[in-house]
C-alpha cells in the first residue's frame, strides 16, 4: 500500500512541476502580447503622425480656396475697398489664427497683408512659378519654419472652370514651437523640425524616426520633421524566449508522460470498445501498466461480452418489430382503401339520391303546369280570348322545350356516370364551332336584344371530343343570353395558354351570388336561379359542362359578381 502510495505522490509531483511550467509559458506569452501591442502603438503612431500634418496642410489649403473664389473678394480686388476688408475679412481671418495674409493682384502688387512680415516673399517671379489653381510650399521666414498656401482669386461660378483669376490669395503659418508643440499633443511624440543644413543623427533615445519633407515652391525638399519615438527594450524579449524555451520543454516532458501513461491506453480502449475487436487491447498488454488500466481493460471485456448478447437478444426484437410494423402498416392500407370504397359508395347514393330528387321535382313540376294549362284549354278553352289562348299555348311550349332540355341533360349525365357515353377524340378548328353556335344562338340573342359577339379571330385546332365541346360552349352561350338583359352583350374569346387554349365567354347580366357560386358544378347543389324571363334553371346542364371539360383533359372555373355579369373559362389541350 505505501509502495502505491508513494508512486502516486511522485506521479502527483511530476504533474505539478509541468502545471508550474506551463504557468510560466502563458505569463511568458501574456507578456509577449503586451509588448506586440506597444509596438502596434507605435506603428499606429506612424499612420497619425503622416494623417495629421496631411491634415493640417488640407485644411490651410481649403481655406485659401474657399476666400479666393469668393464673388465678394473678387469684388475687392477690382475695388480695393480697405474698409469692406477690415470690416468682412479681417475678423473671419482672425478667428482662424492664422499667422499671415496676403493678396496681390495679377500685376505682383501687394493690395493687402494681414502682417507685413514676410511679403517680400511674393514677387512676380514667385508668382510666374505657381502652377495650378492651388497649392502649398514651405519657405523659412526669420529662421522659422513656415507653411503657406495659396489660391487664384476667382468667381464662385468659374472656380471649377479653367480660366485665369485676378490675382492670388495668401495664408501663412508658423511652424513655431507653439506649432509644434500641438503636434507633439495630437500625436503624443517628440516633433523636430531640420533643415537640410542641420547636422542630424539618429540617437539611442530615438532608435525608430518618422520623416516628413518639407517642399519649397520649386517641389524640391527643403526641410524635414522628424518624429522621434520611445526606445523599444528588445531585452525583455530575451527573458520571454527564455521562459518560452523552458515552457515548451516541461509542456514536450507532460504531453509525453500523458500520451505513454494515458492518452494512448485510453485510444486503444476507446477503439476496442468501438470497433467491437478485443483483441487489440493485447497491444497494451505487454507493456508496464498501472493496475487500474488492468482492472480497465477486464472490465472491458467483460463489458463487450454482456454487451454483444444484448445486441443479439436487440436484434431479435428488432426484426419482431419490423414484421408488426409492416402487418400495421397492411392494415393501415386496408383500412385507407376501405374508407375509399365507402366514401365513393355513399357519394354515389347521394348521388342517386340528388338524382332522383330533381326527377321528382324538377320533371315533375313542368309536367304539372302542361297538364294543368292543356286541361283548361280542353275543358274552357271556349271562354278565353284569342290572347290568353296564345299565352296559354306559349306556356305549354315553354315548359315542354325546359323538360326536354332537362330529360337530355340527365340522360347524358346518366350514360357519363354509367360508362356508356365514352370521349372520341379528334383534331379540330375550335373556332369553326364557336363560329356556327354563334350564328345558331344568333336569333335567340337578337329577340332578347342581346349583343352576341365573338372576338376570335383565327383558327385554334385542338385535341378533344368534338361533340362535348361543342355542347359545353352552346350550353354556357345559351344560359349567357338567358340571364343578360336587353342592350347587354354576351363575348367569346381564346386566350393560348402554354399548351392549352382557354376559351372565355362573359356577360353583363344578372350575375351570381356567392352561395350560387359555391353550389356550381355539382349535383344536389339546389342551383335555383331565374332568367331574365323568370324561368328556372337547375345548374344540371353546367354539371354535365364540367364533365365533358375534365374528360378531355381541361378545367373549368367561372368569376361572377351580382349585378355585374358573368365571365366562364375552360380550358382544352391544343393539337401538337
Amino acid at each position: 500500500m505505501k509502495k502505491i502510495i508513494l508512486s502516486l505522490q511522485a506521479k502527483l509531483m511530476f504533474v505539478i512541476s509541468l502545471l508550474i511550467l506551463s504557468v510560466l509559458s502563458v505569463l511568458s506569452f501574456l507578456y509577449f502580447m503586451d509588448n506586440l501591442k506597444e509596438k502596434e502603438t507605435q506603428l499606429t503612431n506612424k499612420i497619425i503622425v503622416k494623417s495629421t500634418i496631411a491634415d493640417q496642410i488640407k485644411h490651410q489649403e481649403n481655406l485659401a480656396t474657399d476666400y479666393a473664389i469668393w464673388d465678394d473678394m473678387y469684388m475687392f480686388v477690382q475695388l480695393q475697398d480697405k474698409n469692406w476688408l477690415k470690416t468682412n475679412i479681417d475678423p473671419i481671418i482672425n478667428s482662424y489664427n492664422k499667422d499671415m495674409i496676403w493678396i496681390y493682384n495679377n500685376d505682383g502688387n501687394n493690395i493687402y497683408s494681414l502682417q507685413p512680415k514676410g511679403k517680400e516673399i511674393i514677387n512676380p517671379n514667385l508668382l510666374k512659378n505657381l502652377k495650378g489653381k492651388c497649392g502649398s510650399f514651405f519657405v523659412f521666414i526669420d529662421s522659422i519654419p513656415t507653411h503657406v498656401s495659396w489660391s487664384i482669386i476667382t468667381k464662385t461660378a468659374d472656380a471649377h472652370r479653367n480660366l485665369p483669376g485676378i490675382g492670388y490669395f495668401f495664408v501663412a503659418e508658423y511652424w513655431d514651437k507653439d506649432f509644434i508643440s500641438s503636434l507633439q499633443k495630437k500625436t503624443g511624440l517628440k516633433v523636430v523640425v531640420h533643415k537640410l543644413t542641420d547636422n542630424y543623427h539618429k540617437t539611442k533615445e530615438s532608435f525608430s524616426i518618422i520623416d516628413y519633407d518639407l517642399m519649397d515652391i520649386h517641389a524640391n525638399k527643403t526641410a524635414f520633421v522628424s518624429f522621434q519615438l520611445s526606445y523599444v527594450d528588445y531585452s525583455r524579449d530575451l527573458i520571454f524566449i527564455g521562459s518560452l524555451i523552458i515552457g515548451i520543454v516541461g509542456f514536450l516532458l507532460f504531453w509525453i508522460y500523458i500520451k505513454r501513461n494515458i492518452s494512448t491506453p485510453m485510444a486503444v480502449v476507446n477503439k476496442a470498445l468501438k470497433t467491437g475487436n478485443i483483441d487489440i487491447l493485447k497491444s497494451i498488454e505487454s507493456n508496464r501498466l498501472d493496475n487500474e488500466w488492468k482492472t480497465l481493460i477486464n472490465l472491458v471485456r467483460d463489458d463487450f461480452n454482456k454487451t454483444k448478447q444484448l445486441e443479439e437478444q436487440t436484434a431479435l426484437l428488432e426484426e419482431q418489430k419490423k414484421t408488426l410494423e409492416e402487418q400495421k402498416k397492411t392494415l393501415e392500407e386496408q383500412k385507407k382503401t376501405l374508407e375509399k370504397q365507402t366514401k365513393e359508395l355513399n357519394d354515389q347514393i347521394e348521388t342517386q339520391n340528388n338524382f332522383f330528387n330533381i326527377i321528382a321535382h324538377d320533371v315533375s313540376s313542368p309536367f304539372n303546369a302542361i297538364i294543368g294549362f292543356s286541361r283548361m284549354l280542353l275543358e274552357e278553352g271556349d271562354t278565353y280570348s284569342h290572347e290568353e289562348q296564345r299565352q296559354f299555348i306559349e306556356m305549354i311550349n315553354t315548359s315542354s322545350t325546359n323538360t326536354h332540355n332537362l330529360l337530355t341533360h340527365l340522360l347524358e349525365w346518366a350514360r357519363l356516370q354509367t360508362g356508356r357515353l365514352q370521349v372520341s377524340k379528334t383534331k379540330f378548328d375550335v373556332s369553326k364551332v364557336i363560329e356556327g353556335l354563334v350564328s345558331f344562338h344568333l336569333p335567340s340573342a337578337m329577340h332578347r336584344k342581346v349583343n352576341l359577339i365573338s372576338d376570335i379571330k383565327k383558327p385554334y385546332i385542338v385535341n378533344a371530343d368534338e361533340a362535348m365541346i361543342t355542347a359545353t360552349i352552346r350550353n354556357i352561350i345559351s344560359n349567357a343570353i338567358k340571364f343578360t338583359q336587353s342592350k347587354g352583350t354576351v363575348m367569346i374569346s381564346a386566350i393560348k395558354n402554354d399548351n392549352n387554349l382557354e376559351i372565355v365567354i362573359s356577360d353583363n347580366g344578372k350575375g351570381m351570388s356567392p352561395d350560387i357560386l359555391n353550389a356550381l358544378f355539382r349535383i344536389g347543389g339546389n342551383v335555383i336561379s331565374e332568367d331574365m324571363s323568370n324561368n328556372k334553371g337547375t345548374g344540371l346542364g353546367l354539371i354535365l359542362c364540367k364533365e365533358f371539360v375534365e374528360r378531355n383533359g381541361g378545367k373549368i372555373w367561372v368569376e361572377s359578381k351580382l349585378e355585374e355579369g358573368s365571365t366562364f373559362y375552360f380550358t382544352i389541350p391544343l393539337a401538337t
